[in-house]
């Protein structure tokens, strides 16, 4: 009790509350500058988000530096050696870094997709199969919305590697049967293509020839160009009843997977 009494009278006990004032004022003055700093970005800037997270991970950086600088001086005013303890949690580092190497490769691949402009908010990507529209990510996560049903998926960063950028660019399919006279089948494609054109949000569209020859029709390809990702699954759904509205007019049918029975 007495030791306790000497300390609360001692010039450490003090020392320690003057540091950790310090601490507390300069990590204050640290959250409200980088706070200044976000709002100070405009929302409609396509990098505002890479922005914002740039600020975020320097903000998290320095404030993890000012708490460990100020244990490290807090120790060494109660005569702690701080030199000697470094030294002998050299081990415990190792384990601890060991258990937290997922959260570190999801920084080191959160800081990767700011440096290397991997995507950026509202880019249309996929998933595992899954496609769907950026809305945030930071230094540890980042989450997408379905473009089918607007589930939210949660991605950690160090799975990053497995997200493709999705085009838009939609290559269509279109199924002629094998009685069409090819110069019918391409001068009808490109009036498809032309029409096509005529779509809001579509920006380019071109005939690109024969695709395949399959079992019950020859294929022949088509690519359109968007105006942005997002559309162009909108775009894909106009161009299929396009499609079909211009076999209708030409007096031709689209061809199906059909099956010959021979009964002897």
């Amino acid at each position: 009790m007495e030791a306790i009494f000497e300390y609360l009278k001692s010039r450490e006990l003090i020392t320690t509350l003057f540091v950790l004032f310090i601490s507390f004022i300069l990590c204050f003055v640290l959250r409200r500058f980088f706070a200044k700093s976000v709002n100070v970005i405009n929302p409609d800037d396509k990098n505002s988000s890479r922005r914002k997270m740039l600020i975020n991970m320097i903000e998290h950086v320095l404030l993890y530096f000012v708490f460990i600088v100020t244990i490290l001086v807090v120790l060494q005013v109660n005569g702690i050696n701080v030199t000697s303890l470094i030294a002998s949690l050299g081990i415990v580092s190792a384990i601890v870094g060991l258990a937290l190497q997922d959260w570190l490769k999801d920084i080191i691949m959160g800081i990767n997709i700011v440096v290397d402009h991997f995507f950026d908010v509202t880019d249309i990507v996929e998933y595992n199969g899954i496609e769907g529209e950026v809305i945030s990510f930071n230094v540890k996560t980042t989450k997408l919305r379905s473009v089918v049903d607007d589930s939210i998926i949660t991605i950690c960063n160090r799975n990053i590697s497995q997200i493709t950028v999705v085009s838009p660019i939609v290559n269509i399919n279109v199924s002629f049967d094998y009685s069409v006279n090819q110069d019918e089948a391409m001068k009808l494609m490109k009036e498809i293509c032309s029409s096509a054109l005529q779509l809001q949000d579509v920006s380019g569209a071109d005939y690109l020839g024969v695709q395949e020859y399959a079992d019950s029709a020859v294929i022949h390809r088509m690519s359109v160009r968007c105006v942005s990702q997002n559309a162009k699954y909108n775009v894909r759904r106009k161009i299929n009843a396009l499609i079909r509205t211009k076999f209708d007019e030409s007096g031709l049918s689209i061809p199906f997977n059909q099956l010959d029975v021979h009964i002897k």
